[in-house]
């Protein structure tokens, strides 16, 4: 049907992306980082049009290999998954330049570098699909993440203030918020936990305790429900912003339905942690 670009499909949400797509008939270059991370690609995505390519969206060079090699061989590219990205968990102030550079380098400086290289392509065909994978806590600021947290903000209003710029060229700006999935992005986060000295050693671990023990967190949306979303995303009715599992549609619902001050303590009680 198309040619679909999607980046960070080694494994999780952009492998499976990869795989839906590949079943509705697109063509799909699976965006790699690491060589070995091919054969994971060609196991999962058997018998479909899967082609697994190296891409880092943190080298300039790289993305525009890729886009050009694209549209040589397609004309165009009509859908761009942004899903490549990496979190980091720490208290700001605990948290190192090199790390909070390595987490906005990555999750909103990369997506721009790739939407900067595919939407003049988009445009000449006259149309397309950007489809952001955010995250609720692009929706929702929770402490201990401060920066991946930035960063998916930064996407958010990325995707909505590029919607008015490029509709009338027929290109459609989405973006999907999950909540906790069970993938392997919790072994890549970045970690800059408090040291023993740290004055928020002890709020880190009551945070963490309480957050995890929020009801419904064990029910959580599978990689492959999150890459179903995706894929409807590309439809030309499909809304700009669309939660991803049951809790990140409960905890922007509870956003947008409490005032802010009953959103805070709401979500400080649920989370058993107290002001």
């Amino acid at each position: 049907m198309g040619c679909v670009l999607i980046t960070g499909c080694s494994s999780g949400i952009g492998l499976e992306a990869a795989v839906a797509f590949g079943q509705r008939g697109d063509h799909v270059l699976a965006g790699i980082r690491r060589e070995e991370s091919a054969a994971v690609v060609a196991e999962r995505c058997d018998g479909l049009p899967v082609q697994p390519v190296l891409l880092d969206v943190t080298d300039r060079t790289s993305i525009d290999r890729v886009v050009a090699e694209a549209v040589a061989e397609h004309g165009t590219i009509d859908v761009l998954v942004n899903n490549a990205g990496i979190g980091a968990i720490g208290s700001f102030e605990d948290t190192t330049e090199a790390v909070y550079r390595q987490v906005f380098e990555t999750n909103v400086f990369g997506v721009i570098a790739i939407t900067q290289a595919v939407l003049p392509h988009m445009r000449a065909a006259g149309g397309g699909t950007v489809v952001n994978v955010g995250s609720i806590v692009g929706r929702v600021a929770v402490p201990f993440q401060p920066f991946y947290t930035a960063s998916k903000h930064a996407i958010e209003a990325l995707t909505d203030a590029l919607h008015y710029e490029t509709s009338r060229f027929g290109i459609q700006m989405r973006v999907v918020e999950p909540g906790r999935i069970p993938t392997e992005f919790g072994a890549k986060l970045v970690s800059e936990r408090a040291p023993k000295d740290s004055p928020y050693r002890p709020l880190l671990r009551e945070w963490e305790e309480g957050w995890s023990s929020i009801p419904g967190r064990d029910d959580l949306a599978p990689a492959s429900e999150v890459a179903r979303i995706i894929v409807a995303a590309t439809e030309p009715d499909s809304p700009r912003h669309l939660p991803a599992g049951a809790d990140s549609e409960t905890l922007i619902q509870q956003r947008e339905q409490l005032d802010p001050v009953a959103f805070e303590e709401h979500l400080r009680t649920v989370a058993n942690f107290p002001a």
